[in-house]
């Protein structure tokens, strides 16, 4: 996608539509030293020559030892450098500050600070007896071995299940295609929670949703729904991330279970029925 925007001679605002509303991926990544100086060269007008050249002085700077803090940083700060730099040379400095023998893409840190927020909330209201601890390393431990269960069970308590207790394969749904990627379940919420997998827009709006429809109360649906999409819109574009998009079936989905007398009863009903001969 980004050698089609240096082919097609996109502005940077062109770009940034492509990834959040055409692919519903994040925006640049001003962290990824490929996708910070995709941003330089698109801000400025320069092409893909231009970007593999300041690309090849990128990779003769030494490694930095404080890469790793600045990577863990929020999002914003590390943007907000990025889009400080007004010269190559100031580009160069901060892309150095990035410059890490450390494979491979990580999670958001924004990302993964909402998701664990939503993701205890959840567990809160749905565990009221106090049973995973006061101390806090308790609740934690708690929560990584059983909260990934109980939030399966809350949002897919109708689905059918394997012999060994897990959800039956997507393959077996008629939602396979609109669907598939966009399960929450327990291996996957593990995964997340062990840094093993990125955070997606789908799993951050279906813990919106889940923590919505337990805490909607007594709203009338209209402004259960309003508040639903305020809520998901707020939080995916804290993560970079596009705002609800009605012609994706699972995101108008969402917003028709809100729209329910029971949210979450509805969610679980079509759940069932699509596994059905």
């Amino acid at each position: 996608m980004l050698l089609l925007g240096f082919g097609l001679g996109m502005t940077l605002t062109e770009v940034e539509v492509m990834l959040t509303k055409g692919l519903l991926e994040a925006g640049l990544n001003p962290k990824d030293p490929v996708e910070a100086l995709c941003w330089y060269c698109f801000q400025y007008g320069l092409d893909y020559w231009r970007f593999c050249e300041l690309w090849e002085r990128f990779e003769a700077l030494p490694e930095n030892s404080e890469a790793e803090k600045i990577l863990s940083e929020k999002t914003c700060q590390t943007r907000a450098r990025l889009e400080s730099a007004r010269t190559e040379a100031e580009l160069l400095a901060y892309l150095g500050s990035l410059q890490t023998s450390m494979p491979g893409k990580r999670q958001s840190v924004t990302a993964r600070g909402e998701f664990e927020s939503l993701f205890q909330r959840i567990i809160d209201i749905v565990v009221k007896d106090g049973s995973l601890g006061k101390d806090a390393s308790q609740r934690e431990q708690s929560i990584l071995s059983y909260g990934g269960s109980l939030l399966e069970n809350t949002l897919y308590t109708t689905v059918p299940r394997d012999p060994h207790g897990n959800l039956t394969p997507m393959k077996r749904t008629r939602f396979k295609d609109i669907f598939f990627h966009k399960r929450l379940s327990r291996q996957r919420i593990y995964d997340i929670m062990k840094g093993r997998c990125p955070i997606s827009r789908y799993d951050l709006m279906t813990l919106r949703f889940c923590l919505s429809a337990l805490d909607s109360g007594k709203l009338a649906p209209e402004k259960r729904v309003a508040r639903f999409e305020g809520d998901a819109n707020a939080l995916l574009n804290a993560c970079g991330m596009h705002d609800l998009y009605d012609a994706v079936p699972y995101e108008i989905f969402l917003k028709m279970c809100m729209a329910t007398e029971d949210p979450l009863c509805t969610f679980a009903d079509v759940w069932e029925l699509s596994y059905a001969e």
